[in-house]
C-alpha cells in the first residue's frame, strides 16, 4: 500500500512476498493473517530525503514494546531506500520474529493482557528536519536590493541550499515528548466487541537483525508527514465482519498508535520463560 502522495510504500512480508491486500470502499486496507506463519513489516521510501518510520503492530512500537505513539522510537530511512524488519527488537543486534498467532498468545495478550487493538499495523513517517538558506543574486556588484557591494563585482551566483546525499546505515531515533495521543485505556463495550481480532501477533524465535543509533530531527514532531494502517484477521475473522474478497466490507476501530509514553529503553521485554533461541534467517 502507498500514502496518498504515494511517497512511501508499505507491505506486510511472508516468505519475502507480499500478501495480499483487499481494499475497501471506506478507505481501509485488510490482509489475512494465519496462525503460525512468520511475517515481516516492509517499508520504502520513494523520496531523496531521509525519513523516520515508526512501526507498530497491535498498537504497541516494534522497538520497546510500549504503546505506539509519536514520540516512539523509529527507523530511520535513506533517500531511495527500503527496509524489511523481521520482529520485535531484543537488542541492537536482534530481533524476536514477528508471527500471526491465536489471540490468547499474542505478546499483546501475554506482556498487557489485553487484546483491544490486535490485528492492527502502522507505519507512522517523518520526514526529516532540514535547515535552508536564503537565495541571493549578485550582478556587478549590487544584489537585488541594489546594495552595492565592490567585493563582489561578479556574474549572478544564486546560493541554493542542496540536499546531502545518502549516509550509510540504518538506526534508531528518539522523537520527542508529544501529548496528542493519548494512552488508550479504554475497555471494550458490547459496541465494539465484533472488532476483536481472532489472531494477534506472537514473540517468535531470536534473529540477527543490526541497527546503529542516530541523530534523527523530525521537521514537525507534532504531526507526521503520513500515516499508513494494515488490519489483520483469519479467514474466519474477516468473514465474520463481513471482510472478503468479494465484499470487503467492514468498520475497524482499532488503534495502531494509541499512545505515546514510554521509558528510554532499548528492547522489548520478553514474555515469561520466553528463551532467545536464534534462529537464522532464510
Amino acid at each position: 500500500m502507498f500514502n496518498q502522495t504515494r511517497q512511501y510504500e508499505a507491505s506486510v512480508l511472508v516468505k519475502g512476498k507480499s500478501i495480499t491486500e483487499y481494499s475497501h470502499t471506506d478507505g481501509n486496507v485488510y490482509v489475512e493473517g494465519r496462525p503460525g506463519s512468520e511475517y515481516e513489516l516492509y517499508f520504502k521510501n520513494n523520496t531523496s530525503l531521509r525519513v523516520m518510520v515508526i512501526p507498530s503492530v497491535d498498537g504497541l512500537s516494534v522497538l520497546d514494546g510500549k504503546v505506539a505513539g509519536l514520540n516512539s522510537p523509529g527507523y530511520v530511512i535513506n533517500g531511495y531506500g527500503s527496509i524489511s524488519i523481521p520482529g520485535w527488537t531484543l537488542d541492537k543486534n536482534q530481533v524476536a520474529k514477528f508471527s500471526f498467532q491465536d489471540t490468547e498468545k499474542s505478546y499483546n495478550a501475554v506482556m498487557n493482557k489485553t487484546t483491544v487493538n490486535n490485528g492492527v499495523i502502522g507505519f507512522m513517517v517523518f520526514q526529516e528536519n532540514i535547515p535552508t538558506f536564503v537565495t541571493k543574486t549578485i550582478w556587478n556588484g549590487y544584489d537585488l536590493n541594489h546594495n552595492y557591494n565592490p567585493f563582489n563585482p561578479e556574474p549572478p551566483i544564486d546560493w541554493t541550499y542542496r540536499s546531502p546525499g545518502p549516509m550509510y546505515g540504518s538506526g534508531l531515533s528518539r522523537g520527542a515528548n508529544i501529548g496528542s495521543m493519548s494512552s488508550s485505556t479504554e475497555t471494550l463495550s458490547a459496541n465494539n466487541l465484533h472488532d476483536i481480532s481472532d489472531i494477534g501477533t506472537g514473540f517468535g524465535d531470536a534473529v540477527d537483525f543490526q541497527t546503529t543509533e542516530v541523530s534523527f530531527t523530525k521537521r514537525d514532531p507534532n504531526n507526521p508527514d503520513a500515516l499508513m494502517v494494515v488490519y489483520y484477521d483469519s479467514k474466519r475473522g474477516l468473514a465474520r465482519r463481513g471482510i472478503n474478497v468479494s465484499t470487503r466490507y467492514g468498520t475497524p476501530t482499532r488503534n495502531a498508535f494509541p499512545g505515546y509514553s514510554r521509558e528510554e529503553t532499548v528492547g522489548c521485554k520478553t514474555p515469561p520463560g520466553y528463551s532467545r533461541q536464534k534462529s537464522y534467517r532464510r
